[in-house]
């Protein structure tokens, strides 16, 4: 279960009595309809697939405890692009998954899922060898291809990458993948063969209690191509070869993953503006490439997009910004209608406020403007969190900058309405309607269900069967972008008919695939933030 998840209950008189008639066809008895109007609940509260993101700067570190910092107690996933390739594929056939099952049970720590990313080149961020001394691109991979191949045939060795001076960590040069090497794309193919399987069987990690994935990977980001895996590369790429690539690596990167639950995310890190983009015709070439973006897109990933903050403050706010153009935002703002979006700062060097180094160090935004330009741009998520959001305020409602953005973020559901019968019989169908408000600026992009329990003293007796191939009554997914109001879900089920006759507490939760509760609401009543007790809202 996600931290703080409750089922909801309504003590109600649900009687069970042999002594009413059988209603026809199984349906619920009419004589005696209920309506509860739970009270709105204004704490801030984690959900998965919105609010604040804890990053892992450093997952392969030795020492575990510095896997992540500065983590946060609302954040449902912690997310990482500092995965190499290398490190994860230090020989040919040989892979160390294990690091990831680290990052995993870190995380589990506080009931919190993992976000990956696995990248080829990172010039200046992460070093040649990547962490473990193995490489971004598998160094093994490097070596197997003698000079002058690895310099001009597998790769090209770049003096500069957007103005980068060359340092300790990128010398002798900034060495990238030529991605439509067909000895690259081999390499590409198995590697990601190996994590499907690593996915899918828990056995094949070869050692006892390692992580299930499919209950422990949020998502995963394609991030196999450019620098940072941010889809921009220099690179050029020869003619007639770059769609068909880079879409082939997309497709090795969500066929890793075929199995995986419904509420798995991808995403893809969007950076359009230098390649002459249109919303209405992306086309491939240049120094980024939006088409396979806009690829990845229709394929359902969500859009990860950099430099937030900047050029967010009163003084810059209305100024072209150079690092997120107006076509970038109205692509981001077309695309958000049908995927997330996570934001992440535009710090060049991990301090706030913003400052833009190309502009003699201007300061353009702050973290609370920051946060309001993530919210214009209907974002889901933003990070990486910092540990001054719990003590800065927001300057109109006064909360702490934390709460501010995780109350409003992605989205927040209020029961303002439930119907049920309060009296029914064994075997009997019963329907549980629903009025709700979403108060989020983006959406619910995922499936989810209702499901409804029948508890008895404070014990579980059973949950109320319903066809889960068939299940779709909620269908919060479907509703449009931004707040929603009046908006009726209606659940039926089937009681046993083993149910004896009496007096029982209903409850409800919204759950996964597996049944488990999943979503948490804002209504009161609820137990928080130990996930094992069940909420309580009495009638």
């Amino acid at each position: 279960q996600w931290g703080g998840i409750a089922l909801v209950a309504l003590v109600v008189a649900l009687v069970f009595s042999d002594v009413f008639p059988s209603p026809h066809e199984g349906s619920q008895m009419a004589a005696v309809a209920t309506s509860v109007y739970p009270a709105e609940l204004d704490t801030a509260f984690r959900n998965p697939g919105m609010g604040w993101v804890s990053y892992a700067f450093s997952p392969t570190k030795n020492t575990v405890s510095d896997i992540y910092i500065n983590n946060t107690d609302l954040a449902s996933t912690v997310y990482t692009i500092y995965f190499t390739m290398g490190d994860l594929n230090p020989w040919r056939g040989q892979y160390r998954f294990d690091f990831i099952d680290r990052l995993i049970l870190k995380a589990r720590e506080k009931n919190q899922k993992v976000f990956i990313s696995i990248v080829t080149s990172s010039p200046n961020s992460i070093s040649n060898g990547g962490f473990t001394g193995y490489g971004i691109t598998p160094t093994w991979f490097f070596l197997e291809h003698p000079d002058p191949t690895k310099w001009t045939t597998i790769g090209t060795c770049h003096t500069d990458a957007y103005g980068l001076t060359l340092t300790s960590v990128s010398s002798p040069c900034f060495w990238e993948p030529h991605y439509w090497n067909s000895d690259f794309l081999a390499m590409h193919s198995d590697f990601f063969i190996a994590l499907r399987n690593r996915y899918n069987d828990p056995a094949v990690a070869g050692y006892a209690n390692a992580p299930d994935w499919k209950t422990s990977l949020a998502g995963f980001e394609f991030g196999t191509f450019g620098y940072w895996g941010e889809w921009h590369s220099p690179v050029q790429f020869p003619t007639g070869t770059k769609a068909t690539t880079l879409q082939t690596m997309i497709d090795h990167q969500q066929n890793t993953f075929a199995s995986a639950p419904s509420q798995f995310q991808f995403s893809i890190s969007a950076a359009l503006s230098a390649n002459d983009y249109t919303t209405s015709s992306p086309i491939p070439g240049g120094v980024n490439d939006p088409a396979s973006i806009a690829y990845a897109v229709s394929k359902g990933a969500g859009i990860t997009r950099k430099f937030i903050g900047q050029y967010s403050d009163a003084a810059h706010k209305n100024l072209p910004n150079p690092y997120f153009s107006d076509i970038d935002k109205q692509y981001l703002l077309n695309a958000v209608q049908t995927v997330p979006f996570r934001g992440e700062w535009g710090s060049f060097d991990g301090t706030f406020p913003f400052k833009d180094p190309n502009a003699g160090n201007v300061v353009t935004g702050t973290l609370e403007t920051g946060i309001k330009q993530a919210l214009e741009l209907h974002a889901s998520e933003l990070g990486w969190f910092v540990p001054e959001l719990r003590t800065m305020r927001e300057s109109t409602t006064g909360e702490t900058l934390e709460d501010y953005f995780q109350k409003r973020a992605g989205y927040r559901f209020v029961a303002r309405e439930i119907q049920y019968p309060s009296v029914v019989s064994s075997g009997s169908s019963l329907k549980i309607s629903i009025k709700w408000s979403q108060l989020g600026v983006a959406k619910l992009y995922k499936r989810y269900y209702l499901m409804a329990y029948l508890y008895k003293n404070g014990t579980s007796v059973t949950s109320l069967t319903v066809d889960l191939q068939n299940w779709v009554s909620f269908d919060a997914h479907t509703w449009p972008l931004g707040p929603q109001d009046n908006k009726w879900t209606h659940t039926t089920f089937t009681v046993p008919s083993s149910v004896a006759a009496g007096m029982y507490e209903l409850r409800f939760a919204i759950v996964d695939d597996a049944g488990n509760p999943a979503i948490n609401m804002a209504i009161s009543g609820k137990d928080e933030p130990d996930p094992t007790k069940y909420g309580r809202y009495t009638i």
